[in-house]
């Protein structure tokens, strides 16, 4: 864990779990109100390229996505920091659940959008790194 505001406060430190107590949680329908998955570098594609992470991807959310007693109620983003050109910076992010309107969207957003999305689904208010002057994704609710 690189975040040092995790690493020194104990209570956090506890949520902190790993992948087969989310794959537990995930088979018992027992998943947190809030979850933030992240891959090892081989399975991020990192290393390996998008066919890898994709195969990855699919035996790890398969059984999640196709459970809609579980997905009734949840967002399931996707993102990849990744590009196929470093010069755009396009990086991949889908947002998948009954909640969507599904499409694609051409606005540009940022990885702060995403936060600013939590921030507002969850009204947290703003966190302060940049998020108030983010883009907000919009119109995506159904």
């Amino acid at each position: 864990m690189s975040y040092l505001n995790i690493q020194k406060h104990p209570q956090r430190c506890k949520q902190i779990v790993n992948t087969k107590e989310f794959a537990a949680d995930l088979k018992n329908r027992n998943l947190p109100a809030y979850a933030f998955y992240i891959p090892n570098i081989k399975n991020d594609g990192h290393d390996t390229g998008v066919a890898y992470a994709d195969k990855w991807y699919r035996r790890t959310f398969k059984s999640f996505i196709e459970n809609t007693e579980l997905t009734e109620r949840t967002l399931l983003v996707s993102t990849f920091d990744e590009s196929k050109d470093d010069k755009t910076l396009h990086i991949y992010t889908s947002l998948y659940g009954p909640m969507i309107k599904p499409g694609t969207y051409a606005e540009r957003y940022n990885l702060v959008s995403l936060l600013k999305l939590v921030e507002e689904n969850w009204d947290l208010g703003h966190l302060g790194s940049n998020d108030e002057g983010a883009p907000l994704i919009k119109n995506i609710w159904k």
